[in-house]
């Protein structure tokens, strides 16, 4: 099923989630209040102790994924998160809509299991399973950002 978003500029965007974080420091915790971005962010199991969310924290997995991006008319911000133990998540946060903010982790080339839906790191026998059944050693041979783009260009069906 696809989702329905705000055809907005990234500025309008950046305004908006500030607005309802009430700061322009975008702390984790209270972002995941705000919205459905809680029943959203919950359908994947992961820690939000270290958060990532600005180019500044652009380094490795997330080069030109993080902040503020638009692919077609999709605004949105990159953010990602994952424990101490766990491989970090990504995700993006929009509008939608009926303009409320949303969120979307995608699934194609994201560094999650998609069996046990958690980060990797939280249950090693199942992420061993995982990896076993599709032939892999270890996580970072799924992340893919080509991937990762492709999964929220074909979700959000925007036309290039």
């Amino acid at each position: 099923m696809s989702r329905k978003y705000e055809k907005i500029s990234k500025e309008k965007l950046v305004r908006r989630v500030y607005q309802l974080c009430d700061e322009e420091n975008i702390c984790p915790y209270k972002l995941r209040q705000l919205g459905k971005v809680g029943a959203d962010l919950g359908k994947v199991s992961v820690d939000y102790e270290n958060f990532s969310h600005t180019v500044q924290d652009e380094w490795g997995y997330w080069k030109d994924m993080l902040g503020v991006n638009q692919i077609g008319d999709l605004s949105f911000w990159g953010m990602s998160a994952g424990g101490d133990w766990e491989y970090p998540v990504y995700f993006i946060v929009y509008i939608s809509n009926k303009k409320e903010l949303r969120a979307y982790i995608p699934k194609h080339g994201n560094m999650w299991n998609k069996l046990t839906k958690e980060a990797f790191g939280n249950d090693e026998d199942a992420d061993q399973d995982y990896f076993d059944s599709l032939g892999i050693s270890e996580p970072e041979a799924i992340f893919s950002k080509e991937e990762i783009f492709e999964d929220i260009k074909k979700r959000f069906k925007i036309s290039l």
